[in-house]
């Protein structure tokens, strides 16, 4: 027997994410460019969800994160902003204009001390979780930025293998790529993020890439395109060699 959380009459739910230890999920809705962001209590005993009011009421979410310990939310907005809200009361603690355009996403490193942003200005960052100071910005080439994944082998017990990498992707709208001179920047790009250094350029998709995750491991990853590919790649032996660190 499945739980299952209604979608709210003529509401769109744009994202939604387990908090740690599974006991919530937080969930944004979408209508027009109003969002409302509401947290849920997940009871596996009676295998269903429990609403916890009041919700959140936003413009223009585009992603809801948990922070660390499950005492914040990250919510994202079409106006480049990153919010820290309180669990507790509800309220933001801390907003940041980061981008000039739409945050398109956002990820942390699984200890919460990265945070790194991609925007429809073309444009990464590298963020500080707690006071939303931006340490980086990154910009590899003139199209959108859509998708960034972390290397788990940024840890010192990683070693000797340690490695402060991430994989960005992005491209162009596919309706413009014929309208524009632009090309598509439909490559994937290693890059190390401590000394902004471009590593290598992955090519195989043809459509916007809009999602890159590592292998726990940090020996392959996994990148999934509008070209309607998941594409699997495996690190070859040079990756592993001093001129990549």
């Amino acid at each position: 027997m499945l739980g299952t959380i209604p979608l709210k009459p003529s509401f769109t739910a744009r994202y939604c994410e387990f908090s740690f230890g599974d006991k919530q999920i937080a969930v944004a809705y979408e209508k027009a460019d109003k969002s409302e962001i509401q947290t849920y209590a997940i009871d596996r005993v009676l295998a269903k969800s429990i609403a916890s009011p009041p919700a959140i009421f936003m413009d223009g979410v585009t992603q809801v994160s948990w922070g660390a310990l499950n005492k914040t939310l990250y919510a994202s907005t079409l106006k480049g902003f990153i919010n820290i809200i309180s669990c507790e009361n509800r309220g933001i603690d801390n907003k940041k204009k980061v981008h000039k355009d739409a945050i398109l996403s956002f990820t942390f490193s699984k200890d919460k001390l990265f945070l790194f942003t991609c925007s429809r200005d073309e444009n990464y960052c590298m963020v500080d979780p707690d006071t939303l100071e931006i340490l980086n910005t990154y910009n590899f080439h003139s199209n959108i930025s859509r998708s960034l994944a972390i290397s788990p082998l940024y840890k010192p017990d990683s070693k000797p293998v340690q490695r402060y990498h991430i994989l960005v992707g992005g491209g162009q709208d596919e309706k413009e790529v014929t309208t524009t001179r632009k090309k598509g920047g439909f490559e994937i790009k290693l890059v190390n993020y401590i000394t902004s250094e471009e590593l290598a350029e992955i090519k195989g998709h043809f459509g916007p890439i809009h999602s890159l995750a590592f292998a726990p491991d940090g020996k392959s990853f996994a990148s999934g395109s509008e070209d309607g590919f998941v594409r699997l790649h495996f690190f070859q032996s040079d990756y592993y060699s001093s001129k990549l660190e």
